[in-house]
């Protein structure tokens, strides 16, 4: 197999606009030629040729609010909001207190979180390494989690942050990012997903912890 015929079976899919899929395609490509390699099928690996040869990814950047003092004001308001509902609330406090992901905050299940220990323990089928992620839970976190624990409708449900529809089922992927319209946080101020990227970039400036130990 040449490159050229590499590249055209990559370029089918890149077409397509599947950028993720040709690049991940090219990575397997790459393994079953190395695999050739050591099982002497194959002299050497024609993907080195391809190396530049697809649409480089796109970076996108979550929007976040970064300024410590605008940061404050928007936590403020948050601790301050009554007009949304108490897992709602919740939700935009733990997000920003834990540096979540937003959906694998809204999966959260009760059988995930010992409360006494403080820790919240992801399953590894719910983790993007696919391996048990172990959170210590600080003080504040407990107390809303307590709160919530003693709230009827979180009582009865498997999930931490239930649907309005129906406790069977986590709250909608959209409904933090709404609750931060409604609060007057546009869409090119803060998302949901943005109080992870603040979290990464304050602690960084601060300079007060290793990066290794901020990414983890």
């Amino acid at each position: 197999m040449t490159p050229p015929e590499i590249l055209a079976v990559l370029r089918a899919v890149e077409v397509r606009g599947d950028d993720r899929t040709a690049r991940h395609s090219r990575s397997i490509i790459g393994q079953v030629f190395r695999y050739a390699i050591a099982t002497s099928r194959a002299e050497r690996d024609v993907m080195a040729d391809l190396r530049g040869a697809l649409v480089p990814p796109t970076t996108k950047h979550r929007t976040a609010i970064t300024r410590p003092k605008r940061l404050g004001e928007l936590m403020a308001a948050i601790y301050g909001w009554t007009k949304d509902q108490e897992t709602t609330v919740a939700g935009l406090k733990l997000i920003a207190l834990l540096a979540l992901r937003p959906g694998k905050l809204r999966a959260a299940a009760w059988e995930e979180i010992d409360l006494e220990a403080g820790v919240w323990t992801v399953p590894a089928r719910r983790t993007k390494m696919r391996r048990p992620h172990r959170m210590p839970l600080p003080l504040q976190a407990v107390a809303i989690l307590q709160k919530l624990l003693g709230a009827t409708r979180s009582g009865i449900s498997t999930f931490v942050f239930p649907a309005t529809v129906s406790v069977r089922k986590p709250m909608s992927k959209n409904t933090l990012t709404f609750a931060l319209r409604r609060l007057d946080i546009g869409a090119d101020d803060m998302t949901a997903h943005g109080f992870r990227t603040a979290f990464a970039t304050l602690a960084n400036e601060s300079r007060r912890w290793h990066p290794d130990a901020i990414e983890r």
